[in-house]
């Protein structure tokens, strides 16, 4: 079995997406107020010149009054695809293109789930706590709450998709003097970062510790060419391929509970995964034993004993300390899908036959996450994807 990885290194390899950038402006948590104003923008995508796989975008919002939209294939280097400016080719004479927005609807929000359901359960105390006295809730509205899309991927050779050891998350302020990424959490504190906090001498940045992503792939019997006609919610894997906590070595001090206070809040970075916290909030209540090493959620459909709990689900995957470049990465290679299903189609004057595989991208932040505090709202963060593949 052979397999390809990206590097910035290297030339020459087969690799699906060599960048994947996601920033956002977080206006809004579980404890933030109740109309922020909306601001998310800047994800884009790029393939390696000469890669052997392509790729489209498939989405779905109100712009599109519905429809689900794709956008051509790509692998040009020098043709990056940003999604806030998706150019799909125009319905009539399939040629001139029309641009759309994926974030139009986008008002970010924290949710609580493994990816493969997204909830916002019902609140109390004005928005401090979630209710755990009512079954109430409501499924998290994809693109309106948090983002969603579809990656549709093809290749000559029947190959398999994975994320990489080298993915990462950062805040937008984490960068050295040359603006490369630094996500070592050493620019998250002090009087003097960006976009400080009101509620301390940290910046909002720190938001990025609750972030989650997962990768959702679809029903085997879908067929290359139903990829690109729907959703296919129907069709969705019912367990994630990958749920991948970013940022675990931060953690939110909320003056030992006092969440209605702006003072004697800290952000503590450089958390290890033998490290824990004794917690009280209103949000979560008393936890003793806390690690951001874990990924949690709301149990809202356990009728005994709802209540936030632990997923420790084998396809939960956790950032980790990388030595050699001293920050936090995924640390990890994660099968995601296979690019299996063959379809043959017309270029020019050849039949052309590819593999094709199809997975979802889900990325929210998690409300039952320390980070998920107003003390951290309008924060910024970015994620890259290491993607990358194998033939079979």
């Amino acid at each position: 079995m052979k397999t390809t990885r990206h590097s910035l290194m290297a030339k020459g390899i087969l690799v699906l997406l060599s960048l994947l950038i996601i920033v956002f402006i977080i206006t809004f948590a579980w404890f933030g107020i109740s109309q922020p104003d909306s601001e998310a923008h800047g994800v884009s995508m790029k393939t390696k010149s000469g890669s052997d796989f392509e790729y489209a975008i498939g989405f779905q919002t109100s712009q599109t009054f519905g429809e689900y939209l794709v956008t051509d294939f790509t692998n040009r280097n020098e043709t990056e695809l940003d999604i806030e400016d998706l150019n799909v080719p125009g319905k009539y004479d399939g040629s001139t293109p029309i641009s759309y927005n994926l974030l139009y609807d986008y008002t970010p929000i924290d949710v609580t789930g493994d990816g493969a359901t997204l909830i916002r359960p019902a609140m109390d105390y004005g928005n401090w706590k979630i209710n755990t006295g009512t079954d109430d809730y409501s499924i998290a509205e994809a693109n309106t709450q948090y983002i969603s899309f579809d990656l549709i991927i093809r290749s000559k050779a029947a190959c398999t998709l994975y994320l990489g050891p080298n993915s990462f998350a950062y805040g937008e302020s984490e960068v050295d003097s040359n603006n490369k990424p630094l996500p070592d959490g050493s620019n998250l504190t002090g009087s003097g970062v960006a976009r400080k906090s009101d509620y301390g001498n940290f910046s909002r940045d720190a938001i990025v510790g609750a972030t989650r992503v997962a990768f959702l792939g679809f029903d085997n019997s879908l067929t290359a060419a139903s990829y690109t006609t729907g959703l296919q919610n129907e069709y969705l894997n019912s367990t994630p391929s990958a749920l991948w906590v970013t940022r675990p070595d931060l953690y939110l001090n909320n003056n030992n509970g006092q969440d209605t206070t702006t003072t004697g809040w800290s952000l503590t970075t450089g958390v290890t995964s033998s490290q824990t916290f004794n917690h009280s909030s209103q949000s979560l209540g008393t936890v003793s034993g806390y690690s951001t090493y874990q990924h949690q959620q709301y149990d809202i459909f356990n009728n005994y004993n709802k209540n936030i709990v632990t997923n420790n689900q084998s396809y939960v995957h956790i950032s980790s300390l990388n030595t050699d470049t001293n920050d936090y990465r995924l640390n990890d290679t994660v099968e995601l899908i296979p690019i299996n299903k063959p379809m043959t189609v017309r270029e020019g004057n050849e039949d052309v036959t590819y593999y094709y595989g199809k997975v979802r991208c889900r990325i929210w932040v998690e409300g039952t996450d320390t980070e998920a505090r107003r003390a951290l709202s309008k924060g910024r963060f970015k994620l890259n994807f290491d993607l990358t593949t194998n033939s079979q």
